[in-house]
């Protein structure tokens, strides 16, 4: 293992970090590490960051990689692909937000074997941990939004209501001819044509299952008690396309922050979701004949014997476009012109989605050009319950929100950790200079903080409950954030903000719908209140968004 040796410093305004060099009127030869030679000003220092171009960030890593670049000053991500040998010296900026994350960034320093060194600089007033500490509630999601996405992940489907139908069949019951042909067109919908009309698709239960595990009385469906995630469903699972932008936008949230939601349905132990590969769920058909070259447009049979061909020849059916004008709720916008979410196109025919798509995009070539098929709105695909009740739904929301609440606070607890552990080792200027004694003892009182941190089965979590993010406001500074919100929503006044959202622009945090583009421009509130914990200035928000209002 490399003796690396990790120092630390505060900041200190009287002391400057680094003497300033200008390498064109230094006196002294600039010595570097091929034969002692002069040096330019760019070979001694580059920078690395996303606002470079790519071919400029190639170029500064392969001169650093090759020993032509003596420095790099570049954010975190430029060490993830590191590979060298020889670097002596890791500087620290601003304190990292883990433990995890310092050991692995220090970790580039001295692979070679041979001493390096690894300093870090920090703020002994605190600035650096109210920093990282805005960018963990980045992705905080209120639970009207949360609501919005569970609503979104499992909108209601008719299998149960089959079932029940199926089942009045069964008994003998008297059923109307309209009620009959009702069932027998869901039935179509829903199950894709088969002889199940519960549109279960093989996960299902079968009829003989049906009389010892359900009942019905006064014409509702009654399930037997057995234990949660034991209960076979009706509903197997239905293909859903939920449009990225749209999502985003209506719960002001980034496509990676529902992502990770999704993800988090999908490892619950009941599995509700199932997640697929991004998909466009909209098509749109376009004919230059008008209506009836649109009403006659088929794709070029392949084989009578293909899965694919029942998209056109399929018997009792009618043809994709027909069947999607049918299912389409919206108004078309031209006769010539139809437009419908082939995900929900597919899975209420029971058809493959692949396929379907294939199918559409055959009507192209089929017609010398006169018809176009396009896809649009890329979308999340999912495969999810539609028969899920009330409860289940609450839960799933519960579930949400809790997992969403501990990740905040394991990652509020180790940039806690990290703040104190830093503090406790750190020297409190650079002025004088610290002997080297000193610096080895520091040294090994961090590396002993680290190893105690990483031994421990919870990694310092402990299961204490972590304290607040900050200490009780007193009730100047209360006094002085509720003025800043009124001030605020006075400014924009008719503006439809959450008490999340209010929070988010006092701390600096853009979102779709609050872009810091936009709200970052005016500094009268932008990130002027980072001192203040987000979950505390979250319901300051919401006290005064009630207040204005006149809701008692």
């Amino acid at each position: 293992m490399a003796n690396r040796r990790p120092t630390l410093a505060t900041t200190d305004p009287k002391c400057p970090i680094t003497p300033k060099v200008d390498p064109s009127s230094s006196p002294l030869p600039l010595i570097g590490p091929n034969g002692g030679r002069r040096l330019q000003a760019e070979q001694i220092a580059a920078a690395y960051h996303a606002g470079l171009s790519a071919s400029e960030r190639r170029r500064v890593q392969s001169a650093f990689m090759k020993g032509q670049l003596r420095v790099v000053v570049a954010t975190v991500a430029f060490g993830m692909g590191l590979d060298k040998a020889d670097v002596r010296a890791v500087l620290h900026y601003n304190m990292p937000r883990s433990f995890e994350a310092y050991v692995q960034e220090i970790g580039r320093a001295g692979r070679d074997g041979e001493t390096a060194w690894c300093h870090l600089f920090i703020d002994k007033e605190g600035s650096d941990r109210l920093e990282l500490r805005r960018h963990i509630f980045a992705d905080a999601a209120d639970p009207f939004a949360i609501t919005r996405l569970v609503r979104a992940v499992f909108p209601p489907c008719k299998c149960r209501e089959l079932q029940r139908r199926r089942l009045d069949l069964q008994a003998g019951a008297e059923v109307s001819d309209q009620e009959m042909a009702a069932m027998m067109d869901a039935a179509t919908s829903a199950g894709g044509g088969g002889d199940d009309v519960t549109g279960s698709r093989g996960g299902g239960v079968t009829s003989e299952e049906e009389d010892d595990d359900v009942m019905e009385v006064d014409d509702d469906v009654i399930e037997p008690e057995v234990e949660e995630g034991e209960r076979q469903r009706v509903c197997y699972k239905h293909e859903r396309a939920i449009a990225i932008e749209r999502a985003v936008m209506e719960m002001d949230l980034r496509e990676e922050a529902i992502e990770t939601l999704l993800c988090y349905l999908e490892l619950h132990p009941q599995r509700w979701v199932e997640l697929l590969p991004h998909t466009y769920g909209v098509c749109t058909v376009k004919a230059y004949g008008g209506t009836r070259e649109l009403r006659a447009a088929r794709p070029q049979r392949q084989s009578s014997t293909s899965h694919t061909d029942r998209l056109t020849i399929a018997p009792q059916r009618p043809h994709s476009v027909l069947q999607a004008d049918r299912l389409n709720s919206a108004p078309q916008r031209q006769p010539s012109e139809v437009q419908f979410d082939v995900v929900e196109l597919s899975d209420r025919m029971g058809w493959e989605l692949p396929s379907v798509k294939r199918e559409l995009r055959g009507l192209r070539g089929s017609h010398d050009g006169s018809i176009q098929v396009c896809f649009s709105s890329l979308s999340f695909h999912i495969r999810s319950y539609g028969d899920l009740r009330h409860l289940e739904l609450d839960a799933a929301c519960s579930f949400l929100r809790q997992r969403l609440e501990d990740q905040q606070r394991g990652a509020l607890r180790q940039l806690n950790q990290c703040h104190r552990a830093f503090h406790s080792v750190a020297f409190q200027g650079c002025d004088p200079q610290p002997t080297e004694e000193e610096e080895e003892e520091r040294s090994l009182r961090l590396k002993a903080l680290l190893r105690d941190y990483f031994e421990t089965e919870t990694h310092g979590g402990g299961g204490e409950e972590e304290e607040d993010e900050d200490e009780g406001l007193s009730d100047a500074d209360a006094a002085h954030v509720r003025r800043s919100l009124r001030h605020f929503l006075s400014v924009h006044h008719g503006g439809r903000f959450t008490p999340r959202s209010l929070a988010r622009i006092f701390h600096g945090i853009g979102s779709p719908c609050y872009p810091a583009e936009i709200y970052g421009r005016d500094r009268r509130f932008w990130r002027q209140l980072l001192h203040v914990g987000f979950n505390q200035l979250t319901k300051m928000a919401a006290q005064e968004i009630i207040a204005l209002n006149g809701i008692p």
